[in-house]
């Protein structure tokens, strides 16, 4: 073959496939689609709000100027032996963010852990933030955990959390009711959690414990279930939920979580409207007519 001619033809192939790739670009762009990736940060920012993700957690949840967050993160077990891993250890890793509200801000985020070898979870978070100046914001959250394999497993997922209420690792109190709702109450501020389905257990706990409640979920060598316990001294509040799901094969399970931040109301009297009402008692009195007669 003509070595000129290869060349020629080479190069025009080169011109046609760079010019499809640009239109294929292009479409994806107009479509609103996003390439997965493999970032090891996702910012999410709507409202109020900003949230940082990594591929193991969620390590920032931001009202305003401050940080009301310590620590969100996602734990693992196969069966009933052996420890916990971070589902980040399901690997590959891919994610992708989004604009769902055409503001030019991503508030939608998805990472999807695993292959069609083992156990795949998939994890989309979507922030709303409150209105400037509010303390108000919501990080709704849903998990699939599906199992391609070809036999039915236990999957044992975790979801692990930790307030910094007002910025502060203090003065905070967990509670949990219905096995399925953790309230974090402290610094003028409360956090609520609500799960569905409902979880197989359930742990309040302060992170003044030894070991703390993290140390539990992140062993890797020691099988930990959560101790149902409900409440949690003032303190440095944290909490989690166990599902034990047991999955057939090609079979899959959703989890929906919904996080919501806001200040607590505290209703105080002002000064002016007590004397303001002492004084109308004051009038009606002088505004009575004496009644004649003996005087009692």
């Amino acid at each position: 073959m003509n070595r000129t001619y290869f060349n020629q033809s080479s190069r025009a192939l080169n011109k046609r496939k760079s010019v499809l790739l640009a239109c294929a670009t292009a479409m994806a762009t107009l479509l609103g689609l996003s390439a997965a990736s493999t970032k090891a940060t996702v910012l999410l920012q709507d409202g109020n709000s900003s949230v940082t993700l990594s591929t193991a957690a969620v390590t920032n949840w931001t009202i305003g100027s401050t940080s009301e967050l310590g620590q969100e993160s996602f734990w693992y077990r196969i069966g009933s032996s052996g420890g916990q891993s971070p589902i980040s250890s399901l690997s590959p890793v891919t994610s992708t963010a989004s604009d769902s509200n055409s503001n030019g801000l991503n508030d939608v985020a998805k990472f999807s852990y695993g292959s069609s070898s083992g156990f795949e979870v998939v994890v989309t978070y979507s922030l709303t933030g409150g209105q400037t100046g509010s303390k108000t914001s919501d990080l709704g959250e849903t998990i699939k955990v599906s199992n391609p394999g070809m036999s039915s497993q236990t999957f044992h997922l975790f979801e692990y959390t930790n307030f910094n209420l007002g910025g502060s690792t203090t003065g905070q109190i967990v509670t949990i009711t219905g096995g399925n709702t953790a309230t974090d109450d402290g610094n003028g501020l409360e956090a609520k959690t609500v799960v569905s389905p409902k979880p197989s257990e359930f742990e309040a706990s302060n992170t003044a414990a030894s070991p703390d409640l993290l140390s539990h979920i992140s062993s890797s060598t020691t099988a930990y279930t959560l101790a149902d316990v409900a409440s949690a001294a003032s303190g440095d509040g944290e909490w989690a939920f166990e599902w034990d799901i047991t999955l057939g094969c090609d079979s899959s399970y959703v989890i929906s979580i919904d996080k919501n931040i806001k200040a607590t109301a505290v209703v105080v009297p002002e000064p002016a409207i007590g004397a303001i009402a002492l004084l109308g008692l004051g009038g009606l009195f002088m505004a009575r007519p004496r009644r004649h007669g003996k005087t009692a």
